[in-house]
């Protein structure tokens, strides 16, 4: 979510609350996504993992085969407990809101098909999604890439080897797209909102985390600290993800870091080859 968004919820005079649901969980390593609950929540965020139902096969006579949903009993919990506690007399309307790609109109689907999410009077949900709109330029791209694994990339797209994944468009455009860079930097955007390959970014390092906001605590109108007995049940059922099939991306402080090593790197060779003089 942006942070205007945030921003203009936090504060709206009524009771809107934020819920921040990280969709396609079963896409990341499981300790990546307990991390990243953790992260939210120990900065007063109320965050809960979601896996939508979407459809995987559908037959002639329109029978449907879907995946199975995961995390709607913990959603639920959260919706359920924030109505007993925060004294809601009235329907509570559900908004989603989100940038596109993220799953927002499975999410809903999900909720719609769900049978104690139809049986909660209580709960009210906007079957339109607010799209936040997110302009993309070969800057965001150049940006995106660069906290990308080199290696990850030369694997997954079988390149050559290069050695840093700024290198990556050119290799990429001259193997696939006929050297036309800006046909290959949109099929690679195709891909990174696709499901060509899965990435995850790391948790900063603690001690980084910003302080609670104070106020009102999301924790006692959410009842977050009875949430981990719901939730062990919804992640349970997330598959498991190897690491090595994600790619973990490098944040910019890390990134500068290895570009400083690198250019280190180079200048020790540099003088190791330079001839002496006498």
């Amino acid at each position: 979510m942006s942070e205007e968004v945030a921003a203009a919820v936090e504060d709206h005079d009524g009771h809107k609350r934020i819920v921040y649901v990280l969709s396609k969980a079963d896409l990341v390593p499981r300790d990546n996504l307990r991390e990243w609950l953790d992260r939210l929540r120990a900065r007063g965020r109320t965050a809960v993992a979601f896996r939508s139902s979407v459809v995987l096969e559908r037959s002639k006579s329109g029978l449907e085969n879907r995946s199975k949903a995961a995390g709607v009993d913990t959603l639920m919990f959260l919706l359920q407990s924030y109505c007993k506690r925060a004294g809601v007399a009235d329907r509570v309307q559900i908004g989603v809101v989100g940038q596109s790609k993220v799953g927002k109109h499975s999410l809903i689907q999900t909720l719609m098909r769900s049978k104690p999410f139809n049986a909660d009077k209580m709960l009210e949900l906007a079957q339109v999604p607010g799209s936040i709109e997110q302009k993309r330029d070969f800057a965001d791209a150049e940006l995106f890439l660069g906290k990308c694994d080199p290696k990850f990339l030369q694997l997954r797209y079988g390149l050559p080897a290069f050695d840093k994944a700024a290198d990556f468009v050119d290799v990429y455009a001259e193997q696939s797209h006929g050297g036309d860079r800006e046909a290959a930097m949109q099929a690679f955007a195709k891909d990174v909102d696709g499901a060509r390959f899965k990435f995850c970014t790391r948790t900063p390092v603690r001690g980084d985390e910003e302080e609670s906001d104070g106020g009102e605590s999301e924790e006692d109108l959410f009842n977050l600290d009875k949430v981990s007995v719901v939730e062990k049940g919804d992640l349970e059922q997330l598959p498991k993800v190897l690491d090595c099939d994600v790619m973990k991306l490098v944040e910019a402080a890390e990134t500068k870091k290895k570009a400083a090593k690198r250019a280190k790197s180079d200048n020790d060779v540099k003088r190791a080859k330079k001839p002496k003089t006498k």
